[in-house]
């Protein structure tokens, strides 16, 4: 039921904003610049060391995120409003919206991958037609 009810989740325009602006504001904070010389300019000069680093930094994302007052459910995304108090619910609730705000194409980036891939193939058939003949 609660996964039902967070498919019907839509975040409006001003949080869904705000939202990307703060997460992308933790995650330049903890960025890693791969341009830096390795040693005491880098913090993690240890390739484990590093990928720990970004699991951990992650998984802090995901739970600010998680936990965050967008993605709780309100009377207006339950159909059933008793169960507003079922911390399972709850729960459910907020990972499936959550996952769902977060990997949310945009129209802008649909459109970049259909006319990138429309390019490639027109450049493939022009080759093609090309080195037959």
């Amino acid at each position: 039921m609660a996964k039902k009810d967070a498919k019907q989740f839509q975040m409006n325009d001003n949080d869904h904003e705000k939202f990307r602006r703060d997460r992308k504001a933790f995650t330049d904070q903890y960025r890693i610049d791969p341009m830096l010389p390795t040693g005491l300019n880098q913090p993690f000069p240890n390739p484990m060391a590093d990928l720990n680093h970004r699991k951990d930094i992650k998984a802090k994302l995901n739970k600010i995120d998680y936990y965050s007052g967008y993605f709780e459910p309100t009377k207006s995304t339950t159909k059933d409003t008793a169960l507003l108090k079922d911390s399972v619910y709850v729960k459910v609730f907020r990972d499936v919206a959550y996952r769902r705000t977060v990997n949310e194409r945009t129209v802008t980036t649909v459109a970049i991958a259909v006319v990138g891939g429309a390019i490639v193939l027109i450049g493939a058939i022009a080759f093609l037609i090309a080195h037959t003949g």
